[in-house]
């Protein structure tokens, strides 16, 4: 009970020994939630889109592969469908394989009488798609088999921002008909908040039932991704599909570059791509400015002890101890902390929407940067 009243003693002196230099007090916060406010900002957005677990199960597992070609080492080499098929077929280290487009641009579907007409992304991917990165979806089913073929009825899985922002989130839209293109697709799953893969999809269709597309080499536009076997190693994966592309030149010459080889890397490299160093450099940055902000505050407060000597030596003619005065500055600097993380967060709450709305379009996951739990710890670690 009396440490409890002498903790709340400190404070409250500390408090009042603040008030009275008010201007020292908002200036010493002012240059320390700067700080603070834009080192959590960035710390939130490198932990939504670098930190945060992707939303798929044993993502170590998980690899994206295409081509690459010895003459250009720039150049990205599609695969066929029927291409596909033969890495699905001959290779021996994926539990599952699964094709999807290089890119979802370009391939858009006009959605028709819900109000204005919007163009959405889509991505063609085959049945084992969802399956395979081991997520459900939020509403309804994803593709099966019997999906995937020419014959079938067109049906289509809807991003869940679409779902929310076109259909307020209407559960009954599953089972119904949309008009996209002029095409009748019933709708039979939303996938689930923060699933954005490949990036830029709005809605996805089975690859399968583009007939033209299975027995034309040709049409190269696909990357594959695969589940790895337990216990394959990647170099183990680019070797078995080494072999495998030897094995289609050998067979289709006419439709495979003697340059071309197989690349491919975990999926968090593909989802993350060209963001990872900026956002370590921002967030660097960042952290540089808060240590300049300690740096100016650091010699404000020895400045104020300096002028502070006739009242400390006062309280030691009063009988404080060392041990009391020290307590004492420790209580002053812990109350400027805690009002500079208050106001840091204030801040970074406005920072991480300014960062969001001018992000370039290529910087992944930007809609699970949110100023968080773990933003607010790393707040308070900060600011003490």
């Amino acid at each position: 009970m009396r440490a409890s009243l002498r903790i709340v003693d400190d404070f409250s002196q500390a408090a009042r020994a603040l008030i009275r230099h008010p201007k020292f007090f908002l200036f010493a916060v002012l240059i320390l939630s700067l700080g603070i406010g834009m080192t959590t900002a960035l710390f939130s957005l490198m932990y939504g889109v670098l930190l945060k677990p992707l939303p798929f199960p044993q993502q170590d597992r998980l690899v994206v592969a295409w081509k690459g070609d010895a003459k250009d080492p720039a150049y990205i080499a599609e695969l066929s469908c029927p291409e596909f098929r033969d890495w699905q077929a001959q290779s021996h280290v994926f539990e599952k394989l699964a094709a999807m487009p290089t890119t979802v641009y370009g391939n858009s579907l006009a959605l028709t009488g819900y109000g204005e007409p919007l163009q959405l992304e889509r991505s063609q991917v085959t049945a084992d798609f969802f399956s395979l990165l081991g997520v459900q979806p939020a509403l309804g089913r994803t593709f099966a088999l019997s999906d995937d073929n020419p014959s079938a009825a067109p049906v289509v899985v809807l991003h869940y921002s679409v779902w929310k922002n076109r259909f307020h989130s209407d559960p009954s839209l599953i089972g119904k008909s949309l008009a996209l293109s002029g095409a009748a697709y019933t709708v039979i799953g939303v996938m689930p908040a923060g699933f954005d893969f490949p990036a830029g999809a709005e809605l996805w269709t089975p690859l399968g039932q583009n007939a033209s597309l299975w027995d034309n080499r040709g049409a190269t536009f696909l990357q594959v991704v695969g589940r790895l076997k337990p216990g394959v190693s990647l170099e183990q994966t680019k070797a078995d599909l080494s072999r495998v592309v030897t094995l289609i030149r050998a067979q289709h010459p006419e439709s495979l570059d003697d340059g071309q080889f197989p690349v491919l890397g975990p999926i968090s490299d593909y989802v993350f791509g060209n963001s990872k160093p900026a956002i370590l450099l921002l967030w660097g940055a960042s952290l540089l400015l808060l240590v300049i902000a300690c740096t100016n505050i650091a010699s404000l407060l020895l400045a104020r002890a300096i002028v502070r000597e006739k009242e400390v030596a006062l309280r030691v003619a009063l009988g404080a101890t060392s041990g009391n005065l020290l307590r004492q500055c420790f209580v002053e600097g812990l109350v400027l902390a805690v009002g500079s993380a208050i106001a840091g967060c204030m801040l970074a709450r406005v920072l991480i929407g300014a960062i969001i709305r001018i992000a370039p379009d290529g910087v992944p996951r930007l809609d699970s940067v949110e100023l968080n739990g773990f933003s607010f710890l790393f707040a308070c670690v900060a600011s003490v």
